[in-house]
């Protein structure tokens, strides 16, 4: 409440000095703020006595006339005066002008607060009343099937009076359930409503509801390369695209929320700046071997948070996987050489090494250094035989379909390796032309996984997964027979060598 000053008969309100800042000053509208325009000498002169003239809706001016007037009316009525004892005039007159003002500003009041909005008047007044009643403490909840995340939450119930009676249920428990306390807890992927009844001591029964949403959340991240692509064998400039495959905890992708986050890498672990991933496609500017890791997250503010501290918020990670690319020459030099009767062209980088086989046939081991400069794993076979009877090439073809299998591929791969699982994939059988030739071409990716090599002087080694790309090439050359098995371990070679033993088979030739 404001405090009310009445000027006396006589008093002389006093002068005010005015600085610069004063005279220029704008007030500050407490709500917004920002500032109402105002005259500032006039605010000024008025912040401490004319009361009247802030926040009444009234002028000073006319507010100090009806002062004035009422003060005058008392001090020049002498029955008046006497009316009140042995008082002063002017004490009489500052008394009623009191009242009178008093009354004025009541009624004025009233007019405002019937032109008032009626929340904003009853709070005014007699203070806001808030809503009363029961409660619940969450009316939409998020949960994540997953050991690590969100799986379970307690629900509470406010604003209830003593001796009232709560009861919990869940109107798909396959979705989520609840006990009698009102903790929730994820079950399975779905949306659905937990429904708390509460009967109050009066008898009315109040019913709140609470919606859950159960995302299945990842619990495996697979990222491949576009089908038909040799992820070893890649060109610069060239965009890929990648795919990510989510196994989630309840095995479906349904209502599955994530966000996946990628970055390439050099082979030892330095974040690459001749390589990107944008909107899942990889692009290179340079040949080089690289990483790509994807990591899945359960939202974007989780995603961020781990990228400003990775170890504080490793949980944050749902799961990751990476996938190794190496991007090769397309176009790169060959060098020839003479071995045995024979013409080989190849990289000069790549070694060959002649051997004889026991029937008098020609061996060529070829053999090349990976990125870090050791004997890569890759290799290429070449084998040279005597034919005995008359070349026959439809036959070479129907011999090739009845032994080269796939289920004869994949048990002699699984044998030599002492792999659990053995799959082929992208499996093909057919007779080609490279260079001035027909050559018949058996080509197929295989896949080990669980692998055990045991060594006599060395412990063994377990590796989980290994994929090979491999392929054969058979032809006549007059009287021989020759057979070039290329066994690619999807390394980084420069270039590479599939790349490097179709080149070699188009051009090989019996030396002049």
């Amino acid at each position: 409440m404001r405090r009310l000053e009445i000027l006396k008969p006589g008093h002389k309100q006093p002068e005010i000095e005015k600085t610069g800042n004063e005279k220029n000053a704008v007030p500050e509208n407490k709500k917004t703020g920002t500032r109402a325009s105002g005259d500032g000498e006039t605010e000024a002169r008025s912040r401490k006595n004319n009361m009247l003239s802030r926040g009444q809706g009234m002028t000073g001016r006319p507010a100090f006339l009806l002062i004035s007037a009422l003060i005058f009316a008392g001090a020049a009525c002498p029955a008046h005066a006497q009316a009140f004892g042995a008082r002063q005039p002017e004490e009489i007159a500052a008394e009623e002008a009191e009242q009178a003002i008093r009354k004025i500003i009541s009624e004025q009041k009233a007019e405002e607060f019937r032109a008032a909005e009626p929340a904003e008047a009853a709070s005014e007044l007699i203070g806001a009343k808030e809503e009363t009643g029961p409660k619940i403490s969450d009316t939409a909840v998020i949960l994540y099937l997953k050991e690590g995340g969100i799986t379970e939450k307690q629900l509470t119930v406010s604003g209830i009076p003593e001796g009232a009676v709560l009861a919990w249920n869940s109107k798909d428990p396959s979705i989520v359930t609840v006990d009698k306390n009102g903790r929730i807890a994820s079950a399975g992927a779905g949306k659905t409503t937990v429904v708390c009844t509460v009967a109050l001591p009066d008898g009315s029964v109040r019913t709140l509801k609470t919606s859950v949403r159960v995302r299945d959340n990842i619990r495996e991240l697979t990222l491949e390369l576009e089908e038909n692509v040799r992820p070893n064998a890649l060109r610069t400039s060239v965009g890929y695209q990648l795919y990510y495959t989510c196994r989630t905890v309840a095995g479906t992708d349904k209502n599955t929320s994530n966000v996946i986050y990628y970055e390439v890498l050099t082979p030892k672990g330095a974040v690459s700046v001749n390589a990107s991933v944008t909107d899942g496609v990889f692009l290179a500017s340079r040949c080089a071997p690289y990483v790509v890791k994807a990591y899945a997250f359960e939202t974007e503010n989780a995603m961020k948070k781990w990228l400003t501290d990775r170890k504080k918020y490793e949980g944050n990670v749902l799961a990751s996987d990476s996938l190794s690319l190496t991007v090769t020459l397309e176009n790169f030099r060959t060098e020839k050489r003479v071995l045995s009767g024979w013409e080989l062209e190849l990289p000069p980088s790549y070694q060959v090494k002649e051997e004889e086989g026991e029937d008098g046939s020609v061996l060529f081991g070829v053999s090349a250094l990976n990125s870090d400069k050791l004997t890569a794993a890759s290799n290429i076979r070449i084998m040279v035989d005597k034919l005995e009877d008359a070349p026959d090439f439809e036959e070479l073809e129907r011999t090739m379909k009845l032994v080269y299998t796939r289920k004869m591929l994949q048990n002699s791969w699984k044998s030599v390796y002492h792999a659990e699982t053995a799959k082929i994939t992208d499996f093909s059988l057919e007779t080609v032309r490279l260079g001035a030739r027909d050559v018949v071409r058996l080509d197929y990716e295989i896949e080990l996984k669980n692998i055990r090599l045991t060594f006599e002087e060395a412990a063994d080694i377990e590796i989980s997964r290994l994929t090979f790309r491999n392929a054969i090439y058979t032809w006549y050359e007059g009287s021989e027979h020759v057979t070039v098995n290329v066994t690619d371990a999807m390394e980084s070679l420069q270039p590479n060598i599939s790349d490097a033993a179709e080149k070699l088979v188009k051009s090989m030739r019996p030396a002049k």
